[in-house]
């Protein structure tokens, strides 16, 4: 599949690549591991607030400390940073009323619609807004949490 968008990565979609359990058609790891080697694919800065706040609340163990966790996260090959800017977070306050009202998605949606990439998710909400053209999502398969 050629590969001529980025690809945004969501929280769990980042944390299931670093754990090894991301389940998915093969196609959708074919797109993934091409954006990897053209060095097309990022994350929101938030991503590690989620991440940090999900540990210090005890919902989520990783195999790691979470400095070091982080530190792998962005090792090669590692994506893109992409920080909360006003562009982003004024694009927030332009999804629809129905859109989740959690900020990590709606900061997430707002990236890649600023961005012009592809939300890589298993959100079922953020799949059906995608679908409706508010921008574009790929797929991937529900898998167990890290």
């Amino acid at each position: 599949m050629a590969l001529d968008f980025g690809i945004l990565l969501d929280t769990h979609t980042l944390l299931w690549l670093q754990a090894r359990t991301l389940t998915a058609r093969p196609e959708v790891l074919a797109t993934l591991g091409s954006a990897a080697e053209k060095d097309n694919w990022f994350i929101s800065s938030f991503a590690f607030f989620e991440v940090a706040h999900a540990v210090g609340r005890n919902r989520l163990r990783l195999d790691r400390d979470l400095m070091e966790w982080f530190r792998v996260a962005m090792s090669s090959p590692s994506p893109r940073i992409i920080e909360i800017s006003p562009e982003i977070a004024a694009a927030t306050t332009t999804l629809p009323a129905t859109f989740h009202g959690d900020p990590g998605d709606r900061i997430l949606a707002a990236t890649a619609i600023v961005h012009n990439l592809t939300i890589c998710t298993h959100d079922d909400l953020m799949l059906k807004f995608g679908k409706q053209g508010l921008f574009r999502t790929l797929k991937v398969n529900e898998t167990k949490e890290p």
